[in-house]
């Protein structure tokens, strides 16, 4: 009966900690998704504020191949901390200006650059935005008196981002297995008090089932269920007694 006692509080146990567990992982993966959501929509705003200013600022430069001012514009960009490549691009695709500048007047013939760039000459919206390879890629068109006269494209890098996300990711496994401990301690506190009272009650039913009518019941303070059980058992055995004696009695007669 002690082990069937022991067993029932293990399993209350490990099934309370097993929901905690459940609804704490559910949680902390609902706020990872939601502040992946909000950290990518804030790079995203990012790469549209940046790109839109520069294509702004380099028109007149580009326009009269003002090389030097481009260096300049690009270079006071070189603290933005997400900022991985800039390029000011001619119509054709032509870096007139970059960072790093070794790519200057070289032709990006990868396949993401000649997507990017076919996807916004027939666009019908100014810039286009693309994830690849660890980066938000972002082009934007150039225009001054309703001529296309190049592109802005710039990159940036989601290492921050993910480097963010890992660190809520460890804090919030650190709040689950904290909840998880603190959940565990309340678990076994409050079980702990029911099954005590359960365990006493099946020492005192082993006990009057041995004729030990005088076995005391477990005293329970509070107006639960297991109080009623008590109770309960109480009249019982007090019935059972009486019973017991008048039988006896009656034979004593006989």
């Amino acid at each position: 009966m002690m082990i069937t006692m022991r067993s029932l509080k293990t399993r209350l146990i490990v099934n309370v900690i097993a929901i905690h567990a459940v609804l704490m992982g559910a949680i902390v993966v609902d706020t990872m998704v939601r502040e992946e959501r909000y950290m990518y929509a804030q790079l995203n705003s990012k790469a549209l504020v940046l790109s839109k200013l520069l294509a702004s600022n380099v028109a007149l430069p580009l326009l009269n191949h003002d090389l030097t001012a481009l260096e300049e514009l690009m270079s006071g960009l070189d603290d933005t901390k997400e900022l991985a490549m800039l390029f000011v691009l001619s119509p054709e695709g032509r870096v007139r200006a970059s960072t790093p500048r070794h790519y200057f007047n070289l032709t990006l013939t990868d396949a993401t650059s000649r997507e990017l760039l076919r996807e916004i000459r027939y666009a019908h919206v100014p810039m286009i935005l693309k994830v690849h390879d660890g980066y938000l890629d972002a082009i934007h068109e150039i225009m001054i008196g309703g001529q296309k006269i190049g592109y802005v494209r710039l990159m940036l890098d989601t290492a921050l981002v993910q480097e963010d996300l890992r660190h809520s990711l460890y804090s919030g496994l650190l709040y689950i297995l904290i909840a998880i401990m603190l959940g565990a301690l309340f678990a076994y506190y409050t079980v702990d008090r029911v099954t005590a009272g359960l365990g006493h009650l099946a020492e005192a039913a082993r006990a009057i089932a041995k004729r030990q009518f005088e076995t005391k019941l477990p005293e329970i303070k509070t107006h639960d269920e297991l109080a009623d059980v008590i109770e309960a058992f109480g009249v019982m055995k007090q019935t059972l007694s009486e019973y017991l004696d008048a039988i006896a009695l009656r034979e004593e007669r006989l």
